[in-house]
């Protein structure tokens, strides 16, 4: 009888909080009046230049910068966090300006590269360590990109498709289905490769043919898992890392890259692909993950560090992390 009850209180967790008309009503207004600004932003290109574009981020960010609430909050939050005593209020709050000025300019490329200017960005991209993606490629097991919110990585997609590669970026698409379609839609236009994250059975299987077919998969790997992951620290703080990326790389043989992009001072981007990660072998799986997990984390930290207002900061990194299982078995899934 425990039992069952027990299984009752788990199923019951899981049910969805029912949301008054009201709240649906205006939640689907904010989508309607979200998709409209989102095709009007995706019309740029047609009459603006990207350096044009590019030129407006800082006095956008500067306008809207009383107005950003909070994402400011939360990134001013990470920032103390993080740095303490190391820099002064006046200094997080450059800081901040410039996270906001990086985001915009990101999102303004994010648009172009899916337009009929988008060689205007890709002409000022470069490629450094393309000779790491070439060998492991050689190999014949398929590449794992590992990236973070760090610079656009949905450009540096773009960039290497470009270049000939079969590059696949693994994605989560906004929650409204016409502001989803809608991506997608542009995505395919400009032939972008992705893979849905969710649902993450059918993920892990296109994740799989992928690599089967010798072609590279990037995998972001800074998010806090809700349930389950490898507790670790990442820039101060306590995040339970996916182990997912660990685990196909330990039961696939597939080249684990760490893969970047970064804005130079003239705008200009590079793309810098750094040689491969060891994998760690150990006869206990569970050990060998978190390790190499670990290894994942301290990778990511050292090119946050270099570039810190080009990281994505306004995550809610510094709560404490929810209850997780703890020890629990981190064994591939039965479709790896």
């Amino acid at each position: 009888m425990n039992q069952k009850s027990n299984q009752f209180k788990k199923r019951k967790k899981r049910i969805r909080p029912h949301h008054s008309r009201t709240h649906r009503i205006t939640k689907a207004v904010r989508y309607f009046i979200g998709l409209r600004i989102i095709k009007l932003l995706f019309s740029l290109p047609s009459f603006l230049p990207l350096a044009r574009a590019l030129s407006l981020s800082k006095i956008i960010v500067k306008i809207g910068f009383p107005f950003a609430g909070e994402y400011r909050r939360q990134a001013l939050e990470n920032l103390k966090l993080y740095y303490g005593n190391e820099k002064s209020p006046s200094e997080i709050k450059k800081m901040v300006e410039e996270i906001g000025i990086d985001a915009t300019k990101g999102a303004f490329e994010t648009i172009y590269s899916v337009s009929p200017r988008k060689e205007e960005i890709y002409s000022t991209i470069f490629i450094e360590g393309k000779e790491h993606l070439d060998a492991a490629l050689s190999k014949g097991k398929g590449v794992i990109a590992l990236s973070a919110h760090l610079g656009n990585f949905a450009v540096m997609r773009g960039k290497l498709i470009s270049e000939g590669y079969p590059f696949y970026l693994v994605i989560k698409l906004p929650r409204d289905p016409g502001i989803s379609q809608y991506f997608k839609k542009k995505m395919e236009q400009y032939n972008l490769r992705f893979i849905l994250a969710d649902p993450a059975t059918v993920s892990q299987k296109e994740i799989l043919r992928t690599l089967r077919r010798n072609e590279v998969v990037c995998l972001i790997i800074d998010g806090d898992q809700k349930r389950g992951g490898v507790p670790l620290m990442l820039m101060g703080q306590k995040i339970a890392m996916p182990p997912g990326p660990a685990i196909l790389a330990q039961r696939t043989g597939a080249t684990v890259l760490p893969m970047f992009i970064i804005r130079q001072k003239d705008n200009s981007q590079k793309i810098i692909i750094e040689p491969p990660v060891d994998l760690i072998e150990d006869k206990d799986q569970d050990k060998a993950v978190a390790l190499l997990c670990q290894k994942f984390a301290a990778i990511l930290e050292t090119n946050i560090k270099k570039h810190p207002t080009q990281w994505y900061w306004i995550n809610k990194k510094h709560a404490p992390p929810l209850l997780r299982d703890k020890q629990k078995k981190r064994s591939a899934p039965k479709d790896f």
